[in-house]
Formats: structure tokens, C-alpha cells, sequence
């Protein structure tokens, strides 16, 4: 459950959704699984933690500090998700928002 869909009418019955038959998700929750569900690609911890240091503004040359990997790795992983999300053309940012919109970040 998202914090944002708590409302007082539908928590009561979320408790006991999740004490009848857990686990219990929220209507948002529901939409991203299902947008996961439906890519045909796997995204490991790396090419995850490479999106959100992105995401969050860090330079390319600054991961390795963030990542274990090599400035060349980095260079690679950043091409394949740029493959994946259908981002040959775009920068870092058209990368990042079409990992946002496929429930990535």
C-alpha cells in the first residue's frame, strides 16, 4: 500500500484483507505490478541503482563512487537501458523519465 491511498474508509478493510489473506496491495500498487509484468527485460540491482543516481542529478563520472562498477561498465549498462527504454536518441534525462513511466523509479 502506497501511503497516498490511505483514506480512512479503505484502511479498516486493507487491515483485514491482510489478516484474511495477505498480501494486501493498493489499486496503485496493482497498476505498477501490472506494468512490471508486461516487460520482457530484467533489471538488475546495478542497472536499478545506476537509474536513481541518475535520477537524483549524480554525473556519469561520479557513480563509480556509488556503483562497483568501472566508468567503461557504467558506460555500457547506461547504453543497454538506453536500448531497453527505447532512448537511443535521448540524454540521461529522456532515460530517466522513461524508466519513471515504466514504474522503474
Amino acid at each position: 500500500m502506497i501511503k497516498s491511498d490511505v483514506t480512512p474508509s479503505n484502511f479498516p478493510q486493507a487491515v483485514l484483507d491482510v489478516m484474511e489473506d495477505p498480501p494486501y496491495y493498493s489499486k496503485t500498487v496493482t497498476k505498477y505490478l501490472r506494468k512490471q509484468q508486461f516487460i520482457k527485460y530484467h533489471l538488475d540491482r546495478w542497472d536499478r541503482l545506476m537509474l536513481y543516481y541518475i535520477s537524483v542529478g549524480k554525473l556519469t563520472k561520479d557513480l563509480p563512487n556509488f556503483i562497483p562498477l568501472s566508468i567503461a561498465g557504467i558506460e555500457k549498462r547506461k547504453k543497454r537501458l538506453k536500448e531497453i527504454f527505447d532512448v537511443e536518441e535521448g540524454n540521461d534525462i529522456d532515460l530517466v523519465m522513461r524508466a519513471r513511466d515504466k514504474g522503474f523509479i
